[in-house]
């Protein structure tokens, strides 16, 4: 095998090193002018980039976190794999200063000049460009000092009002750096070797020596009087050095890093916002695209990249690349009065055909923290599109706070639909959609959560003869109790007495939770045993969501499965409560004729089957949900003859429940909403006096009390630290059967 792998690899060189090419490939414009000055003895820095590109749209169904890691892995793996034989290759004619660009397909390193061409007709390389460098924009200060007025402008302080913060969001920025010492940036570092990335000097902390990154920073979130959203947490990027120059490559390796910050694809520690105060200043009316591929992967790993409008106004088209590619979110930069910043670089973009910028934000006499020296409490004012754009980072880490499971695209559309008008009628290409609204667009996001969709689609999805019936929404409520948490549910198809939602299979769900206002911590909700729901606005398959302190989020179910699903909610402390039960009640019920003769049963109009049987084997006369961990504050009452429904769920986080009754035999017909049933329709139930539940597990049971004589029962859990349904905490007794005599 190893004289196999060294003759592919020969071979390969061989291709390499010929001089002869299939076709010429493309040299840059730049690198050209380069060479016709250098000497052949010199070298010149370049970015070689190949054509082997990775389809990362075939990852696109997958969720967040997954995807992440697959597009991360595949880039990484082909970079490994394909780049070995060129930079052997390159260093045997001399190549230096290597740096390995696997997020954009490409290799940077310094070459000797007359080996350029040579390169660019190798096959496999799709174009050679120049390596070189711009520099940060130079912050713009003012000399009386400002009132502050732009969080107000953008309406931030109501959100902080209700608490929201940016909480559980990750924010990055990708500038000169960011001063730790300062004392509203200190304490919401994410920390750890995976939260700094210094390109030019390696260094373990944060540290800032232009002060343009720390300025940014403090709007985004700063915990002092600067911040939109200080309960970030913060990464930083450092691209630009000391000098504020940065080359091609040292960008490219900054979003390189942005993508997988620890280098391990398994681990998902990305950010879910860039911001970029910075632009390719020379490019003013042009399109150069170098950076869309980072862009588009960043994006297509579902992280949100604001760019500053750039400062090159305020001549029509004068937009600056990156910014103005379609991929961006640009921000332009107004004043106090709303007007337009003469130095707002303006549309239309000549990378699109949409509208430029996206839209705009206070960035003339902002202030800002700066420089501390060592820890001061220092601010300044500052003017430019650097700061306008990161009142847009700021306010979607607010936004995705409160809705953590919608996706980037849905919350910045809501910035745009929701932006104030300014300027001439409509979208235009000085202030884009018009000014940010956060609380606007919080407040169209929250009421798009709370809508039921109305059943139009003219279909009987549930069988039961009527068209516009089968979308079915359900409230549920957090409610504290000194600490002990229950929820409350409110809607015709649920029973609040029972924490019981009643569908009929085919309908449809839309669950909406809600955490009020004042609750002591987010609650994660989870439906066990269903198919993965789907939050309304993004589309994204989920096994379970989380809602904020003041915060809710509808979910779409499909009940497209008969059964009994219990719906759990957990603590950030690690408690899990039992919410509610969801019941689907199969077609069968409906389906069948009055007299119609099953195996097992006569159906008569009425009746009712656990599952779709296909033989009247779930039949049964009365039902109840039963949590061992819960308080079943009832008793289960029937007439003998009757066959009960215990429709069993454990929530128990600790250990396994087990119920247990005597003289009185339960058969189990299906666990985990599944009948016991093989592929060839044979029966699996099984007759028990005791079950046994995990958190988590649902099963339901069918006890026939045909031959049960009248009297008293009582399902037992064998664990004596379980709740009973009386005042005493640890009696061990769970639920009281009262069967009653046929009456005359």
């Amino acid at each position: 095998m190893w004289l196999v792998r060294m003759s592919i690899l020969c071979g390969v060189l061989a291709v390499l090193v010929s001089t002869t090419a299939l076709h010429a490939q493309d040299v840059s414009p730049q690198l050209e002018a380069v060479l016709q000055n250098a000497a052949d003895d010199e070298k010149v820095p370049v970015i070689i980039t190949f054509t082997d590109r990775v389809d990362i749209s075939r990852f696109s169904g997958y969720g967040k976190r997954l995807r992440r890691q697959l597009i991360s892995a595949s880039l990484r793996t082909r970079a490994l794999r394909n780049r070995k034989p060129i930079r052997q290759f390159l260093r045997d004619r001399g190549a230096t200063r290597f740096k390995s660009l696997w997020l954009v397909n490409a290799l940077a390193v310094e070459i000797p000049a007359p080996l350029v061409h040579r390169i660019a007709r190798l096959p496999g390389v799709a174009k050679v460009s120049l390596d070189y460098t711009f520099q940060l924009p130079p912050a713009e200060y003012n000399d009386t000092p400002a009132v502050q007025w732009n969080l107000e402008m953008i309406g931030a302080p109501a959100l902080r009002d209700i608490g929201l913060t940016g909480q559980g969001v990750v924010v990055a920025t990708m500038d000169s750096g960011v001063d730790i010492d300062h004392p509203d940036l200190k304490n919401n570092w994410r920390g750890g070797s995976n939260s700094w990335y210094d390109v030019h000097a390696p260094t373990d902390i944060p540290y800032d020596t232009n002060g343009h990154g720390t300025q940014v920073m403090g709007i985004i979130a700063g915990a002092g009087p600067t911040g939109i959203a200080p309960g970030v947490r913060w990464i930083a990027a450092r691209v630009f050095d000391e000098f504020n120059i940065a080359a091609v490559s040292d960008v490219h390796l900054g979003f390189q890093w942005l993508l997988d910050p620890d280098g391990d694809p398994n681990t998902d520690d990305a950010p879910d916002i860039v911001n970029n105060s910075w632009n390719l200043r020379e490019s003013a009316g042009l399109c150069i695209d170098e950076f869309a591929d980072d862009i588009g992967t960043l994006k297509a790993a579902g992280i949100a990249v604001i760019f500053a409008a750039g400062n090159e106004g305020p001549s029509a088209g004068s937009c600056s690349s990156p910014a103005n590619y379609a991929g961006s979110f640009s921000v332009g930069a107004v004043d106090a009065n709303r007007q337009i910043a003469p130095y707002s670089s303006r549309g239309p973009s000549p990378c699109h055909n949409d509208i430029f910028p996206n839209l705009v934000a206070p960035g003339t006499n902002v202030i800002t923290t700066d420089l501390s020296f060592g820890g001061a409490n220092n601010y300044a004012s500052v003017n430019g599109t650097s700061y306008a754009a990161p009142h847009a980072s700021g306010a979607l880490a607010l936004l995705l706070s409160a809705f953590p499971h919608e996706t980037i695209e849905d919350l910045q559309s809501a910035l745009r639909d929701t932006a104030g008008d300014l300027g001439a009628q409509g979208p235009d290409y000085d202030y884009g959609y018009g000014l940010i609204d956060v609380t606007a667009a919080y407040n169209l996001l929250h009421a798009a959560q709370s809508q039921c969709h109305p059943d139009t689609d003219q279909t009987d999805t549930d069988g039961n003869g009527i068209t516009d019936d089968d979308n079915v929404c359900v409230n549920l409520t957090a409610q504290d109790n000194n600490g002990d948490y229950s929820f409350q549910l409110s809607s015709d198809a649920a029973d609040p007495d029972n924490s019981l939602i009643r569908l009929r299979q085919g309908q449809k769900l839309y669950l909406t939770f809600l955490n009020p206002e004042g609750f002591p911590e987010s609650l994660g909700i989870e439906c066990l045993g269903y198919s993965p729901a789907t939050p309304l606005f993004s589309g994204s398959p989920l096994s379970s969501f989380a809602v904020a302190s003041a915060g809710q989020f509808t979910y779409y179910y499909n009940a497209n499965q008969p059964g009994t699903y219990p719906l759990l909610a957990a603590s950030e402390t690690g408690k899990v409560y039992p919410a509610a039960q969801i019941r689907v009640e199969p077609v069968q019920n409906l389906s069948l004729s009055a007299g119609e003769q099953l195996a097992y049963h006569t159906h008569l109009p009425g009746d009712k089957y656990a599952y779709n049987d296909g033989d009247g084997s779930t039949h049964y006369d009365i039902e109840y949900s039963l949590v061992p961990d819960a308080d079943n504050d009832y008793t289960i009452t029937a007439q003998q003859g009757q066959k009960i429904l215990l429709r069993i769920s454990g929530s128990s986080t600790a250990g396994y429940r087990t119920l247990r009754t005597l003289a009185m035999p339960m058969t189990v017909i299906a666990k985990g909403a599944r009948l016991l049933k093989a592929p060839d329709g044979a029966r699996l139930y099984y007759q028990t006096c005791s079950v046994t539940l995990g958190g988590g597990q649902s099963m339901d049971v069918i006890i026939d009390t045909t031959d049960v004589p009248p009297g008293t029962y009582f399902l037992y859990t064998t664990n004596m630290n379980c709740r009973s349904n009386h005042t005493e905490e640890f009696g061990g007794m769970m639920t009281e059967i009262q069967i009653n005599p046929v009456q005359p």
